[in-house]
C-alpha cells in the first residue's frame, strides 16, 4: 500500500519531518499520533492543518506508539492518540494526559494463509504469531481464546514489530497471527491466500466489547495545556471529530486524500482499510462506563498492563 516501503508491507504514515513542541516553539499545537488507523481517523487535518487561537497545528506521526509514549514522559506534546491500555499505564505512573475522546474503536484481527483454517473452531493446537507480549493485542487474544475454550495453542512472540509479523504472513513463515490494520488490507489486496478468520472480540458476561465495549484507541491531552487553554482544547477536539466524521461518511474522498498525500498507491485498498478501522469519535465523558470496562479486562486478566492498578476517575477529563 504505501510507496515507501517497497520491501515491507506496512504503511508508515511518515511526517517525519514535523517536530515536537518545545522544538518548534508556543505558536504550534502538536499532535502525535501513530501510523495505521489513527492516520486514518486525521487525514482531514493532515491534508489541511487547522489554525486554533492563531496556533497552528501539527500531526507528529511515529512508527510505534512506544516512541510517542517517551515524548509524554518528557511534556512534549500537547495531544497524543496511543492504545487505550498504555494510556491508563502511563497514567497510573504519573505521566499526566487526560483522556478525551476515544476516535478509533476495534481495528485487530485474527488473520490465516492456512487453508486448513476456516473458522475459530479450527485455531485448536496452532501457534498464534502476536507482537508485543502483553500488549493490547497479546492480552486481548488470550482474553479470547479463554472465552472461546481453544485448546493447546502456542502464543509466538518472536517477530519484532506488527510489520514483521504481517510480512511473515506474506511469505509463510507464519499462518495464523493478529494483525491491525491497516496491514490486514494490505495483506489481502497481496496474497489471495490469506483471510479474515474473526474480528477480535471479548464478550465480557452479557456485554460484548465489538459493539459497546472495545474502546481500544484514546485520544489524550496533557493536563498542564487542557487547564491553561480549555477553550483551544475544545477547539482540536472538535476538529478531530469533525475529521473522524469525514472519514466514516465519505471514505472514498479520504482515500483519495491518502493517495494525494502518498500514504497508499491503491485507493481500492484504501477504501477496503477504511470501514475495518472503526473509526468513531465519542466523548470519554459519555462512555466512561464503558472505558473502564474495557481497562477492567485488563486488570482482571494482567494488571501489569495497566500499572497494577485501574487508573482513578481524574484519567477521564470531564469539563468544568
Amino acid at each position: 500500500m504505501k510507496k515507501l516501503l517497497l520491501y515491507s508491507l506496512v504503511v508508515l504514515f511518515g511526517l517525519t519531518g514535523l517536530s515536537s513542541c518545545r522544538e518548534s516553539g508556543k505558536d504550534e499545537i502538536v499532535i502525535a499520533i501513530p501510523d495505521g488507523p489513527s492516520v486514518i481517523s486525521m487525514m482531514q487535518l493532515i491534508d489541511l492543518p487547522p489554525v486554533v487561537d492563531g496556533k497552528k497545528v501539527k500531526l507528529l506521526v511515529k512508527p510505534e506508539p512506544l516512541q510517542i509514549q517517551a515524548m509524554m514522559v518528557q511534556k512534549e506534546i500537547d495531544f497524543a492518540i496511543l492504545p487505550t491500555v498504555m494510556a491508563a499505564n502511563l497514567y497510573n505512573k504519573g505521566v499526566d494526559y487526560r483522556l478525551l475522546a476515544i476516535p478509533v474503536w476495534g481495528t485487530l484481527y485474527v488473520v490465516t494463509n492456512d487453508s486448513s483454517v476456516h473458522d475459530t473452531s479450527d485455531l485448536h493446537d496452532r501457534t498464534i504469531h502476536i507482537f508485543g507480549q502483553g500488549a493490547t493485542a497479546d492480552v486481548l487474544f488470550r482474553y479470547y481464546s479463554t472465552s472461546k475454550e481453544l485448546k493447546n495453542l502456542h502464543i509466538d512472540y518472536s517477530f519484532s514489530s506488527n510489520q514483521d509479523v504481517a510480512m511473515a504472513l506474506l511469505n509463510s513463515t507464519a499462518r495464523t497471527a493478529i494483525v491491525s490494520e491497516p496491514l490486514v488490507s494490505m495483506l489481502l489486496s497481496r496474497d489471495k491466500r490469506i483471510r479474515i478468520i474473526s474480528e477480535l472480540t471479548i464478550e465480557s458476561g452479557e456485554h460484548n466489547l465489538k459493539n459497546d465495549m472495545f474502546t481500544q484507541t484514546s485520544l489524550l491531552v496533557n493536563a498542564d495545556f487542557a487547564a491553561g487553554h480549555p477553550e483551544m482544547t475544545r477547539k482540536i477536539m472538535a476538529h478531530i471529530e469533525a475529521s473522524c466524521m469525514l472519514t466514516r461518511l465519505r471514505p472514498e474522498k479520504v482515500a483519495r486524500m491518502l493517495y494525494e498525500h502518498h500514504y497508499t498507491d491503491d485507493i481500492g485498498t484504501a477504501m477496503r482499510s477504511i470501514p475495518l478501522c472503526n473509526i468513531n469519535f465519542v466523548s470519554a465523558p459519555e462512555i466512561q462506563e464503558e472505558i473502564y470496562s474495557f481497562l477492567n479486562l485488563f486488570y482482571t486478566f494482567d494488571p501489569t498492563s495497566l500499572g497494577g492498578k485501574l487508573p482513578d476517575k481524574n484519567f477521564i477529563l470531564h469539563e468544568d
